[in-house]
């Protein structure tokens, strides 16, 4: 069906419309829906448009177009405690390490490149106390502490604890908006039953991990503490088990 009928055509005020009259009026529309329509490259604000993660320490750099960000994060656990030699009739049981602190942060604006690092697991040592956890940062806006190492596990007459406090767990601190801060979970004394009966101490749970115990002794998964090392009798000295480490998952707002 034609729109109009044939040109020239004489209007009811008296002018007369040709082509050249309806193609300046087409064009006049066709330039008006142009300049209010969004560009194809639109993005409405606050749409995920990416996600980083991070297992290793490096440089974030926002994504084009990024503005805003959720960071979610984990330190690393702490390590079991280890054991000291034990003579005839005793046991030596190490606590388990702490979990990494846990956040989710929230940067509002202003986006930009930032220093990350993600903190290695404890490491164990041989009749000592296990190392700490190594603490999780994105730059200086958002950080969390590693989990502290279990003690060492005194040689001890069963049946006993042989051992003092697990490893406390990390905590979070920082410049930018913490929206979820949470203390790792502290590791677990060992104990024995008898010397043919010894369980070592388990380590801390992790929001992304679990801790270490006798049946899986490294944490698991991500900022969960190690368990302790566990002998019975005329044994030697021993090394608690490593925690397990950091994490770091940036979701990226336009």
């Amino acid at each position: 069906m034609a729109i109009i009928g044939t040109l020239p055509v004489t209007l009811q005020n008296g002018t007369t419309a040709d082509a050249t009259q309806v193609m300046s009026d087409f064009n006049f529309i066709v330039n008006q829906v142009n300049a209010n329509a969004l560009p194809t490259s639109f993005v409405a604000p606050g749409t995920l448009i990416n996600v980083q993660t991070f297992t290793v320490s490096g440089t974030y750099t926002p994504f084009s177009g990024a503005t805003k960000a959720l960071v979610f994060q984990i330190a690393g656990g702490g390590a079991g405690g280890g054991t000291i030699v034990t003579g005839p009739g005793q046991t030596a049981a190490g606590a388990g390490g702490g979990a990494g602190a846990f956040l989710i942060g929230y940067v509002s604006s202003g986006l930009s490149t930032q220093t990350v690092t993600v903190g290695l697991g404890g490491l164990g040592a041989s009749a000592s106390i296990g190392g700490t956890g190594g603490a999780t940062t994105f730059g200086t806006i958002f950080s969390c502490a590693g989990g502290q190492g279990g003690n060492a596990g005194n040689a001890v007459t069963p049946p006993n604890n042989s051992g003092v406090g697990g490893g406390n767990g990390g905590a979070t601190s920082g410049s930018g908006t913490i929206l979820v801060g949470a203390r790792g979970q502290a590791g677990q004394l060992g104990f024995a039953l008898s010397t043919a009966s010894v369980v070592n101490g388990s380590g801390g749970n992790s929001q992304w991990g679990s801790g270490g115990t006798a049946l899986s002794a490294t944490g698991l998964g991500f900022g969960a503490g190690g368990a302790g090392n566990g002998v019975g009798q005329n044994a030697a000295a021993t090394a608690g088990f490593n925690g397990a480490p950091g994490l770091m998952i940036i979701f990226e707002f336009a």
